[in-house]
């Protein structure tokens, strides 16, 4: 029988001003520290840095770091450019050096792309299929040795509400059903075998781990994105990246998130808890306006998110509880 070890702690939201300085300053000591460590473990570390989120509050968290951290942007298509520009002006009012690298946009200008693409598929066992740009990405920097072990922001999502956000003027119920795991999971347009299959799935997985309503305070729709979503993607993302350099996943670590989560989902989709780390531990950048829309609220991709969702819950219900 499968036993649940986490969340077995109730999950106390903050009740007032107080106590929610106190917990900003304990995430942003975690974090910190987390750098600590990261530093004494690899001998070279980069931040791939952009005007969003997730890279800000880590670079606000490593400015003990700034003469040894590598600091650097990509541009693999013309939305990125807006992104390093925007980190670009960020080093330059922290007083930190910057580096800017240019993906090619035509693959026959990388060195055995078409090979190292052979590679990458297998690697990833040919579970997605991944974008163009990200290949080139991911051979484009492969043997660049300036950058070391890299800090990255995935997982943080989840404490940004992520599964709320990428919706249009979508409210998710209290309690979820199988089929909106399996919504979380993937897109099965064409494909209604494979998304009954997977409601199934999920409706064994539900069962077997005691999710089936919220558990010790945290929410269904907070799991859910843990530990399907992220606990998937993020997964699969990671051993991606793990091609070209190591990786580093500051937010990876429960005591984290689970501070996070104390904030209620207002604050967190509004990135407030971010913020007021940034202005704990680095009052300087904090003072710095500049914020990137991040493209993944783009209003296309929302609203194709959106029609999704209501394709699988209320036209493509065969099979669906």
């Amino acid at each position: 029988s499968i036993s649940r070890f986490f969340p077995r702690k109730k999950c106390e939201p903050i009740s007032d001003e107080g106590e929610k300085k106190a917990v900003i300053k304990d995430m942003a000591a975690l974090m910190t520290k987390s750098i600590d460590l990261a530093m004494k473990k690899w001998p070279k570390l980069s931040l791939s840095l952009t005007g969003g989120v997730d890279s800000g509050t880590e670079f606000a968290c490593a400015s003990k770091y700034y003469d040894d951290i590598y600091v650097f942007s990509f541009a693999s298509k013309d939305s990125e450019k807006i992104d390093a520009d925007a980190a670009a002006q960020i080093c330059k009012y922290m007083g930190v050096n910057h580096h800017m690298y240019y993906v090619p946009e035509n693959p026959d200008d990388i060195e055995d792309y078409d090979f190292l693409d052979k590679i990458i598929e297998h690697n990833n066992s040919y579970m997605c299929k991944i974008h163009p740009n990200e290949k080139r990405k991911f051979i484009f920097f492969d043997g660049k040795d300036e950058l070391g072990a890299e800090f990255k922001g995935d997982v943080s999502e989840i404490a940004r509400a992520f599964c709320d956000r990428k919706y249009y003027k979508v409210k998710y119920p209290r309690v979820l059903d199988p089929r909106h795991f399996t919504i979380a999971q993937g897109r099965y347009f064409f494909e209604p075998w494979a998304q009954n299959f997977v409601d199934n799935s999920f409706k064994s997985f539900m069962e077997e781990t005691n999710l089936t309503d919220d558990i010790c305070g945290y929410s269904m729709q907070d799991l859910c994105y843990w530990e399907v979503k992220t606990g998937s993607w993020a997964a699969n993302v990671y051993n991606m990246q793990c091609y070209m350099h190591p990786i580093v996943m500051i937010y990876n670590n429960r005591n984290l998130m689970k501070m996070f989560l104390r904030f209620s989902k207002e604050e967190r989709a509004n990135d407030l808890p971010h913020k007021w780390i940034v202005e704990e531990v680095n009052p300087k950048l904090s003072k710095f306006d500049l914020r990137i829309k991040d493209s993944y609220f783009g209003i296309t991709r929302m609203l194709i998110e959106t029609a999704y969702y209501y394709f699988a819950t209320r036209l493509n219900t065969k099979g669906h509880n």
